[in-house]
Parts: C-alpha cells; sequence; structure tokens
C-alpha cells in the first residue's frame, strides 16, 4: 500500500541519516510525507505516530543544516499528533519538546527555550 511505501521510505531515510547524506534522506521524508498526506484522511494524519516519527526525522535533519523555520515547523506538527496519540506525559512528547527548545536555543531565542 502507499502508506506502507511511507514507511519504508522513512526508514531507510533514517540509515541515510546515519550515514550522514541527509539530503538524500531529507528527499525520501518529503516522499513519504506526500504519500501519507496523500493516502491518510485528516483525522487519520492527526493519529498516524509514523506521520509523526517522519516530521520529526524531517524537523532534526533541518535542524542539523541551520534551517530553523522548517525545523519548527517540522517538529510542532509532529508534537501536535504525538500528544494527540500518546498524551502530554509520554517521553517522546518529552523529546520532541526538547527538540524544539534546541532550536529556539541554536537561534539565540533563549526565552522560548
Amino acid at each position: 500500500s502507499g502508506v506502507g511505501a511511507a514507511l519504508a521510505k522513512t526508514e531507510l531515510a533514517e540509515t541515510l541519516k546515519e550515514q550522514g547524506r541527509s539530503e538524500k534522506a531529507l528527499e525520501l521524508l518529503k516522499d513519504a510525507l506526500g504519500i501519507y498526506l496523500a493516502e491518510l484522511s485528516e483525522e487519520e494524519q492527526a493519529g498516524s505516530t509514523d506521520l509523526a516519527n517522519t516530521y520529526s526525522s524531517m524537523g532534526g535533519i533541518c535542524c542539523s543544516q541551520g534551517k530553523h523555520e522548517p525545523a519548527l515547523e517540522h517538529f510542532e506538527k509532529c508534537l501536535a499528533i504525538q500528544i494527540k496519540v500518546l498524551g502530554e506525559d509520554h517521553p517522546s512528547v518529552a523529546a520532541t519538546c526538547s527538540n524544539v527548545g534546541l532550536v529556539y536555543g541554536s537561534q539565540g531565542k533563549y526565552e522560548m527555550a
């Protein structure tokens, strides 16, 4: 299915990212994101931890490339899904909040971090 292909692309992107091939990983993640957005209804998107993981990975790559605004956008989309699905007290939510704080810190926006 399309969603299965998106998941496979996300997993491959993680491997590429670990190998230092961030640009290729980001391309795959963008492909996966397009599939998720096309294949899942809005309600399914809001409850998809796979989609949240894709946003998180995209945020991490953008952050490492110094692209702070896209990184924040991706992390915030990830966070919205995680809070809905996992609840505010889940460790994954805390990790994403930490990532948001790191982005703000790298921008010198310490009061927001």
